[in-house]
């Protein structure tokens, strides 16, 4: 399998989209785009200042339609193709310190399922995967080591969900993610569209 590495700022609308033809080049086509941004300030609403507010908004949110914007420069000439959001599962429910990016998250299921039905009868079909809690070495240091009251909110409500809101009991595997992302690029997902398809133990709010 060939490989072509290509440095992008998913904040910039122009380098994004030359690095989405700078793939299709390198590699001979482009049919499939795994559309994943995200940059989360978490805490109390009341305490955001407007730069939070603009940054997780823009990294959650702003960033995925600038990527999806750019795949279909390539995908609507050709009249195939599929692109695959990554959202959240904080999309579909509501956690203490995380307003915002979950607000984003929702953004990003309707953004699917919109962008879906005006794609879908030209070729490009669009899905998403929403992973639950993952938990990796850098993670798991913050969520022990919580330095200020952001992350103390940030961790409270992780630790909130594990214990009482994931049906498995337990965080998620980055594969067990990765593993739905393969599926829904699939020929066998060929007849989903729209759909958002939640990883996350069986997540669920009151």
């Amino acid at each position: 399998m060939n490989t072509v590495p290509v440095k992008a700022d998913m904040s910039d609308w122009d380098q994004v989209h030359r690095a989405v033809q700078e793939s299709r080049d390198g590699l001979g086509g482009f049919d499939i785009m795994i559309n994943n941004s995200v940059n989360v300030v978490a805490g109390p609403f009341e305490n955001h200042t407007k730069d939070d507010i603009d940054t997780t908004v823009h990294g959650s949110l702003t960033m995925m339609m600038y990527g999806a914007h750019a795949a279909l420069e390539v995908m609507l000439p050709q009249g195939s193709g599929k692109i695959i959001n990554i959202g959240a599962v904080g999309g579909r429910i509501q956690q203490r310190g995380l307003v915002v990016y979950n607000s984003c998250k929702s953004g990003v299921v309707g953004f699917t399922r919109n962008l879906a039905h005006e794609m879908a009868p030209r070729g490009v079909n669009v899905l998403a995967c929403a992973p639950g809690i993952m938990i990796k070495p850098s993670m798991m240091e913050y969520l022990q080591r919580p330095t200020n009251d952001r992350e103390r909110a940030a961790r409270d409500s992780i630790v909130e969900s594990i214990e009482n809101y994931v049906q498995l009991g337990r965080a998620a595997l980055p594969e067990e993610v990765a593993n739905m992302v393969a599926f829904l690029a699939s020929d066998a997902a060929d007849y989903m569209c729209g759909q958002t398809i939640d990883v996350a133990g069986g997540q669920w709010m009151n």
